[in-house]
């Protein structure tokens, strides 16, 4: 393995999500909503919220650093981009409650030898994202952050995670297919995943409820 270095930077904005394109199951922005929250709220929200973007830019320091090795292929140099959405989604949140946002850690990383190592060890930091979700959102009450959670959990579950299980099995167009496609999902609704169907990534995005 190769060890690399990598500072999880990235504040692009990206809406949409195309199945041939850079852009891989990226999330539309919402309008700022009013903050009503006391203080012991907001100090487990804000936390929440620091812990989500630190796996976010974490997740893009080590696409870039696979992609150092393995140079810029599918699905890592789609899914990069869609992880820097991530963070200005999340970064959105920080300046919505006035707050200001974290400063991103440096990250290491051993990378596998092989491409399909390299994309199971990326499969596994999408599962680990998702879990990540599941376990922060009980400290949030705020409807937005959790729609913002939410659609970003369903992103790593029913986009990321099965392009870079396609890639470790050997798919070489490394695209955002199949529950990545047409936007029918399935059937989480609006607002829960990407696209019009929920669960799946068409072309809108992921819209607002």
């Amino acid at each position: 393995m190769k060890a690399i270095a990598a500072m999880g930077v990235g504040l692009m904005l990206l809406i949409g999500c195309q199945s041939t394109n850079t852009e891989c199951c990226t999330v539309a922005p919402e309008d700022p909503a009013p903050v009503s929250m006391g203080l012991p709220e907001m100090e487990s929200t804000l936390d929440a919220l620091a812990k989500a973007l630190e796996d976010e830019r974490k997740s893009e320091a080590m696409y870039m650093a696979m992609m150092k090795v393995h140079g810029e292929r599918r699905p890592f140099s789609m899914i990069v981009n869609a992880e820097r959405n991530h963070q200005r989604a999340l970064i959105t949140q920080f300046e919505r409650l006035g707050v200001e946002v974290p400063e991103s850690p440096t990250f290491a990383f051993e990378v596998p030898e092989t491409f399909e190592g390299a994309c199971e060890m990326a499969a596994q930091s999408e599962i680990d994202n998702a879990s990540l979700y599941d376990e922060i959102e009980a400290a949030v009450s705020d409807p937005q952050i959790l729609r913002v959670f939410s659609r970003l959990r369903s992103a790593s579950e029913n986009c990321h995670l099965p392009a870079f299980q396609r890639a470790a099995g050997g798919d070489a167009t490394g695209g955002c297919a199949g529950d990545c496609g047409q936007g029918k999902g399935q059937g989480k609704g609006k607002g829960g995943g990407c696209g019009e169907g929920g669960g799946g990534c068409g072309g809108g995005g992921c819209g607002e409820e």
